[in-house]
């Protein structure tokens, strides 16, 4: 997985401690003993002394998060390892967490490993609705998410919410992205792949993206709201075009119009063009 470098020093913005996260869970950093505190700048935690001053990032390993659910249920993480990926002019840092599981009284990897080997979680500013359809950008808070999903493929190819780089926000490329890597080709959250499925692909900024020589054809463009129109799907033994125009009547209306990989020269809100 490629990773682009970013304006990342400038771009960094503190976080509450008490923040929104995925699933509509909340996260929060207890204060330790130490007076020491976790915050998110852009992709990356911060330890913080008690003064507000930053530590260096060997301060972060032992450090714990408190996640809440709203419900009065809360479960702990620690953050166990900097992974050497975590560099300041990464787009995102990666991190080794664990979860406190209570029934068995012990850390657990709070990740699971990813097609690559890696098992690692990463902030995410923001959070997507319960449902998965809507994301909701949040530069005031963070949730948790592990680099073998959607999430954390594309922050780490660069799209992070809330950056921006070369005059563009990249929060709607970031959306885009995770669409495009889960088939919600309706943007109802619904996915229409299955694990192991690759994909090649471009996005209009020129900054992400690569047509690999192989067998791949071209399925569909992509924006903030799911696919603009899809040429085939990616798993049509699943879903066929058939099926997809009775799940999304918009596509199907479409369906009469040239959708190519030209498409994304063509049509503004189009974001990113695959093959699959």
């Amino acid at each position: 997985m490629s990773t682009a470098t970013s304006t990342q020093t400038g771009l960094r913005r503190a976080v509450l401690l008490t923040v929104a996260a995925l699933s509509a869970s909340a996260i929060a950093c207890e204060r330790e003993p130490s007076g020491r505190t976790v915050v998110v700048r852009g992709g990356h935690f911060l330890a913080l002394d008690a003064e507000g001053r930053e530590l260096p990032a060997s301060a972060l390993p032992g450090s714990e998060l408190r996640i809440s659910d709203g419900e009065g249920r809360s479960q702990r993480l620690r953050i166990d390892e900097v992974l050497d990926e975590s560099e300041p002019a990464s787009p995102v840092g990666l991190y080794t967490l664990s979860r406190f599981d209570e029934a068995e009284q012990r850390w657990v990897p709070h990740c699971r490993p990813g097609p690559d080997g890696l098992t690692a979680a990463l902030p995410l500013p923001g959070h997507w609705s319960a449902d998965g359809s809507t994301f909701t950008e949040d530069l005031e808070g963070f949730g948790v998410t592990c680099s073998a999903g959607a999430n954390g493929k594309c922050m780490r190819m660069g799209y992070v919410p809330g950056l921006v780089v070369g005059g563009e926000r990249l929060t709607p490329y970031f959306v885009a992205c995770v669409r495009m890597m889960r088939a919600d080709y309706c943007g109802d959250g619904r996915s229409h792949t299955e694990a192991g499925r690759p994909v090649d692909f471009i996005d209009r900024l020129g900054r992400q993206g690569l047509w690999h020589d192989g067998d791949k054809r071209f399925e569909a463009a992509w924006g903030v709201d799911g696919a603009i129109c899809v040429e085939r799907t990616r798993v049509p033994e699943h879903t066929d075009l058939e099926q997809l125009g009775e799940l999304c009547p918009r596509l199907r209306e479409r369906a009469t119009s040239p959708c190519s990989e030209d498409t994304i020269d063509d049509d503004a809100s189009v974001l990113l063009v695959n093959r699959s």
